[in-house]
């Protein structure tokens, strides 16, 4: 038998585990950044700079493509701002992201949601 035998990595599994605890880090200032700019959207709406908001709005849709809350969000800011056709364009790409992940009733809300824009902004 063995006696003093200390169990060691390999160099391979030391970089993978480097690797991972990396992997880790970006994800954390990934969700941390997205929060962070999500606060500054409630402050700058807080104080009334709706264009900055909306700035920071698109910022976080570049950084979580395929999350409908930041496009549908977008939607509400542009009706608010009196922009209803970039509007439109922001809740049909909620629709789309919504119903993509499987939350049709949030996908069928926004899509009315849309109709109802419509109505009110034909001549």
């Amino acid at each position: 038998a063995q006696t003093g035998v200390f169990w060691r990595s390999s160099p391979a599994s030391c970089g993978a585990a480097q690797e991972m605890r990396r992997q880790v880090r970006l994800m954390r200032e990934r969700k941390s950044s997205v929060t962070d700019l999500h606060a500054q959207v409630s402050n700058a709406l807080r104080l009334g700079r709706v264009a900055e908001a909306l700035q920071l709005y698109e910022r976080i849709e570049k950084r979580k493509p395929n999350e409908p809350r930041w496009s549908h969000r977008k939607g509400d800011l542009l009706h608010k701002m009196g922009r209803d056709e970039d509007a439109m364009i922001a809740y049909q790409r909620a629709v789309e992201l919504y119903a993509a992940k499987g939350f049709e009733a949030r996908a069928a809300a926004t899509a009315k949601l849309m109709q109802q824009l419509e109505r009110h902004t034909l001549p």
